[in-house]
């Protein structure tokens, strides 16, 4: 039985021979020899982390009960034992006397005993009991809203005797916050290792930013918990290159082909990029489709280029009679913030000949 309750009951005329028969029965006790080994004990069935509801005589009731233990108001031993251990308490109940009349003689005798010994509860760690989680990776870390978290959640789970616990289910679950896990789900299930450790698939911030909670748990184990957080993205950056793609020469008096190149590099589009293009006074402008001009300089309308997106606009010139190197300026601009501002302008030469 998990628990073993031991009495005695003792009577005035006769307390003194069992006294004296107790003496002697632990003397023989001395003199037998000790056994080479001792007997396993008997595995008790209560274990830690076990939910117990045992039925306790009133005078059994144990003043400390073990931890995680507790008597209720129904006398009952309940509660999770949260520690291993052999525990037992001593009880006694209060003295109870009767008085005898001998017929014969009319003379009274007086006979009181009182009973008492000790109760025993085993609760044993349990073979694959388990203990706690502890967090190894992951912890601590932050990821830009809709995009993965760099490190996977890590968890190293022991069992009560602190030994690692393998090839165990798990689960991690985020409790607060936005976040999921690889298949959209909040809720992820796996096995530990080898070594006792716990990894969940890949996590991805959600569209609202603040502080993330996820949780990883056993049943019958302390969870342990990863604090996150998903940061709002930073502002939209594209990064716009312009080119003029002229020929080197050109015979005075001869018209030549321009292309006006405009590149998103990225990594975000760019939101109504405006090509231009600035001729010098001493050439003439043939024709410019699509663009705007303003005296000497063209304009074409915005347009949204995606990432690694181009725009090509033609234009065609005529040089003048003077023998001279001329330059032909293009700048880009976009709504979108450009990291890379000095690359929007650039200037080609042409030498006319």
């Amino acid at each position: 039985m998990p628990i073993h309750t031991y009495a005695a009951r003792s009577s005035g005329p006769v307390r003194l021979l069992r006294w004296f028969a107790a003496v002697l029965a632990a003397a023989a006790l001395l003199t037998q020899p000790w056994p080479a080994s001792a007997e396993e004990p008997e595995p008790s069935p209560y274990q830690v982390g076990q939910y117990l509801n045992i039925a306790v005589p009133a005078e059994d009731r144990p003043a400390s009960p073990p931890p995680g233990l507790s008597v209720n108001r129904d006398g009952r031993l309940v509660g999770i034992p949260s520690e291993a251990g052999d525990y037992s308490w001593s009880f006694s109940s209060p003295e109870e006397c009767s008085t005898t009349v001998d017929p014969e003689t009319g003379d009274t005798s007086e006979e009181c005993w009182s009973s008492g010994g000790y109760v025993e509860l085993l609760i044993g760690p349990g073979p694959g009991t388990l203990g706690s989680f502890a967090v190894t990776a992951g912890n601590s870390q932050s990821a830009v809203a809709n995009t993965p978290f760099a490190t996977p959640l890590r968890a190293t789970l022991t069992d009560a005797r602190g030994a690692l616990a393998a090839d165990t289910e798990t689960t991690f679950t985020v409790t607060d916050g936005s976040a999921t896990f690889t298949d959209g789900s909040s809720t992820a299930t796996g096995r530990t290792d080898a070594d006792g450790t716990a990894t969940a698939p890949a996590l991805t911030a959600g569209g609202t930013t603040g502080p993330v909670v996820v949780t990883v748990t056993q049943p019958g184990s302390t969870p342990a918990a990863f604090m996150l957080t998903v940061t709002a993205p930073g502002p939209a950056r594209a990064d716009l290159v312009a080119s003029v793609v002229a020929p080197s020469s050109v015979t005075a008096g001869a018209s030549f082909p321009v292309t006006v190149n405009t590149k998103n590099i990225g990594p975000a589009p760019a939101k109504e990029a405006v090509s231009s293009i600035l001729v010098p006074s001493s050439l003439t402008i043939v024709s410019a489709p699509g663009a705007t001009r303003h005296g000497q300089l063209l304009v074409w309308p915005a347009e949204d280029l995606a990432n690694g997106g181009t725009a090509d606009h033609r234009v065609t010139l005529k040089a003048g009679p003077s023998k001279k190197a001329v330059l032909l300026s293009s700048l880009v601009l976009s709504a979108t913030a450009d990291p890379k501002p000095l690359n929007n302008l650039v200037a080609t030469a042409v030498k006319i000949t």
